[in-house]
């Protein structure tokens, strides 16, 4: 473009200076107007050079808008990739969490079993071992005799128990070394026999 328009201004300056050749011979005044026309024609390549220069101004601009824009978009999709990645992520850890809340419940659950075992089994241990002492202590009976050897069921008291032996309360308590009327059902007592 720049090219067209200095041929193009070459060329008017060339038709002018022509033909002012043409008309040396004429008027003064179509000389003053081939003179306005040629510094005219001057003036039209000034401006043509100028607006060839605002033109490739313009293109280079565009030319640097169009890699930043290249440049925006790189990063757009690199950010819309970062976020697909991030999405899956946190889709994953989401996984993991649920997995790692299905196991705590799971292990809590087992857990709780495993304390229900050992309660019972201490349970069952102490109560063989309240037992063993009772007997221990209650197994050589206090003074001479003959004795019976009598459970306590659930509901005695020792009041029914001298009552169906025919013996007197005082003396189950001293015969079994007691310091109270207190029994439990599984509880064996020394009942001095009666002749």
């Amino acid at each position: 473009m720049n090219r067209f328009l200095t041929i193009a201004a070459f060329l008017s300056t060339a038709l002018l200076v022509s033909g002012c050749a043409m008309f040396n011979s004429s008027e003064s005044e179509e000389q003053v107007k081939l003179r306005e026309l040629s510094a005219s024609s001057n003036d039209n390549v000034r401006a043509s050079k100028q607006l060839a220069r605002n033109v490739k101004q313009l293109q280079d601009d565009a030319t640097k808008n169009t890699t930043r824009i290249d440049g925006v978009q790189s990063q757009v999709s690199d950010l819309d990739l970062r976020c697909q990645d991030l999405v899956k992520s946190n889709q994953e850890l989401t996984k993991q969490i649920a997995e790692l809340n299905k196991r705590i419940e799971d292990d809590k659950v087992a857990r709780q079993e495993e304390m229900n075992k050992l309660v019972n089994v201490i349970a069952e241990q102490t109560t063989k071992v309240i037992n063993d002492t009772v007997a221990a202590n209650v197994s050589i009976p206090a003074g001479s005799g003959p004795f019976v050897k009598y459970t306590v069921e659930s509901g005695d008291s020792l009041n029914t128990i001298g009552k169906a032996h025919k013996v007197k309360v005082d003396e189950i308590r001293k015969v079994n070394r007691m310091k109270n009327d207190s029994i439990r059902a599984g509880q064996v007592l020394y009942i001095p026999k009666k002749d």
